[in-house]
């Protein structure tokens, strides 16, 4: 598969053999003539000055001006001869590696996804889920970067690690951005006002913007020749020729992601998309409901940051979770008043239960979890098998747009691979009726443990900050700020009516396990997603929380499916 699917412009030689194409564009917002022009100039060597004509609807060639006028679909005809200049292939960056000060530091300097301008709501929490510092020049060219003394552009080293990890060589993207932006699907044009410019179908309404004056105004923002690059290795991917190959990027537990890539275009130089690790701090940071023992209202014993839909009759079964009863119980509010299981909006506020009997939170714990990791020799059939049924990310309702490729969406497992033996263990394959496709893939790689979600949806799926409750309608929950607007809505009709959909039992257990995690106690640790190239990955989680599990958790997940 390559960049030239789905083009609607096309470039050709008008005097040597227009019949072949020279390269091509799929053409978003904001792209003008002048940009045009400029971007031809990149891939194609002019011995002298030339014409470039449009063909208009009565097949008449027509002078395309140097102006700001927005280009038209259509064929464009030059005279020209081919640059030979390549591209360096790149994916979305693996972690690995040193030191997180690069990360750390384009956190704190941007703290919003600099593209789409999206707010990371809980940064002051240390949560940054959905978000992730980027790498305009990627450090696995690093070899590439000191032999062309790119480091001379810098003018802030970094805190620790060569030039390469200045903040002046990132930005911080949403995970989806991220994920375009390291395929050269989207960059921005610093000649042009730092225009952004899309090169296949513009899901997030960003084409043809710029990047805001805030951004531009910091003295440590990225360097205009780290930009100018990316965007010239954007063009040469993109519009070049036939285009470059679009590599897989979605590799669910389970798949054979080195055969996959050996097996792919351009395998010694590719590169693969690595998952993330862990996140620091707990899930009680910005909680606006806090629920109490009416008798020992001193300690919490849970709590919950309210988004919308949770209503007061959810609230009663999200505390039964957390909560062990030998009696009869009701809650009231800071005022005094008895809430009622009904359908009315759950306020902010301290909540506290009142009963005859003894109130016990659950011993029960959640299994750590956090994005699940590609690896293994098994077979991607799930993944095909999901992405088939779905088309879309199930709980955005966002549909695959592009016929290039399915980057920005991933096949993820709702109850997750790693815990194959606890699967095993309490025959949960017994709740599958489809089974996988091949019969080494086991019952837990079956079409009904699985759904298409966004990229950025994925991560908040496998931390437990989204979930579904199917004893309500399939409402989809979030135990987060709801920065998707998903909150409360509830999966659609045509997904619930595919008998190949994911089973109750399945969403029951991973709303269950969202629960435990985010609202017993003071919540479960919340880890760290984002290891930029040159992190201590290792490191980070010995020293983080819960480090024996979240190792045990990172080694299964790479492992699950080898044969």
């Amino acid at each position: 598969m390559s960049h030239s699917r789905g083009r609607d412009v096309h470039i050709y030689n008008a005097t040597i053999d227009p019949a072949a194409e020279l390269g091509g564009l799929i053409l978003s917002n904001g792209i003008t003539n002048a940009n045009f022009y400029s971007m031809i100039e990149v891939f194609l060597i002019f011995e002298s000055s030339y014409v470039l004509r449009h063909e208009d609807a009565t097949d008449a060639l027509r002078d395309v001006p140097k102006d700001e006028q927005a280009l038209q679909p259509g064929n464009y005809y030059i005279l020209t001869n081919v640059n030979n200049e390549t591209w360096l292939v790149r994916t979305i960056s693996v972690a690995s590696g040193s030191v997180a000060a690069f990360r750390d530091a384009v956190r704190e300097r941007d703290g919003r996804c600099v593209i789409t301008g999206e707010e990371a709501p809980d940064a002051e929490y240390g949560f940054w889920t959905g978000f992730e510092a980027a790498h305009l020049f990627p450090l696995a060219y690093e070899d590439h970067w000191i032999r062309n003394d790119y480091g001379r552009w810098i003018t802030i080293p970094s805190a620790s690690g060569g030039s390469i990890h200045s903040m002046q060589n990132g930005m911080l993207l949403d995970n989806t951005i991220h994920t375009l932006f390291g395929n050269y699907e989207v960059s921005i044009n610093p000649d042009d006002n730092f225009k952004i410019v899309c090169f296949r179908r513009d899901r997030k309404g960003i084409a043809g913007r710029h990047l805001d004056q805030q951004f531009l105004d910091d003295p440590r923002r990225p360097v205009d020749q780290l930009f100018r690059w990316h965007f010239r290795q954007a063009v040469l991917a993109n519009m070049k020729g036939a285009g470059k190959p679009a590599f897989e990027t979605d590799f669910p537990p389970g798949s054979d992601m080195i055969g996959e890539i050996l097996s792919g275009p351009r395998a010694g130089e590719s590169y693969s998309a690595g998952r993330k690790a862990t996140r620091m701090s707990n899930r009680s940071l910005g909680r606006n409901v806090h629920i109490y023992n009416a008798n020992d209202p001193t300690e919490a014993l849970g709590g919950l940051t309210l988004t919308n839909g949770v209503t007061n009759a959810n609230f009663y079964s999200m505390v039964e979770i957390i909560c062990v009863f030998n009696h009869d119980y009701f809650i009231r509010d800071d005022c005094g008043t008895t809430v009622q299981r009904d359908n009315h909006p759950l306020q902010p506020g301290n909540y506290y239960i009142i009963t005859n009997g003894s109130i016990e939170v659950t011993n029960e714990n959640w299994l750590v979890r956090t994005i699940s990791v590609a690896s293994g020799t098994r077979i991607a059939a799930f993944r095909d098998a999901v992405r088939e049924r779905d088309r879309r990310c199930v709980i955005t309702g966002r549909r695959l747009l592009s016929l290039r490729s399915w980057r920005g969406f991933q096949a993820a497992h709702v109850f997750p691979l790693a815990y194959e033996d606890h699967w095993v263990r309490n025959d949960y394959g017994r709740w599958i009726t489809i089974p996988s496709a091949t019969e080494s893939a086991g019952s837990i790689n079956s079409v009904q443990n699985g759904m298409l979600l966004d990229n950025s949806i994925h991560s908040l799926f496998d931390d437990y900050d989204v979930s579904i409750n199917p004893d309500d309608n399939y409402k989809i929950v979030c135990f987060d700020v709801d920065g998707f607007g998903v909150a409360g809505r509830h999966l659609d009709r045509e997904f619930l009516d595919n008998p190949s959909r994911p089973v109750d039992q399945l969403f029951r257990w991973h709303f269950r396990q969202a629960v435990l995690a985010n609202m017993k106690g003071a919540g479960e640790p919340v880890f760290e997603t984002d290891f930029p190239p040159g992190t201590d990955m290792i490191g980070e989680i010995l020293s983080g929380p819960r480090a024996g599990e979240r190792l045990e958790f990172e080694l299964f997940s790479r492992l699950a499916g080898v044969t």
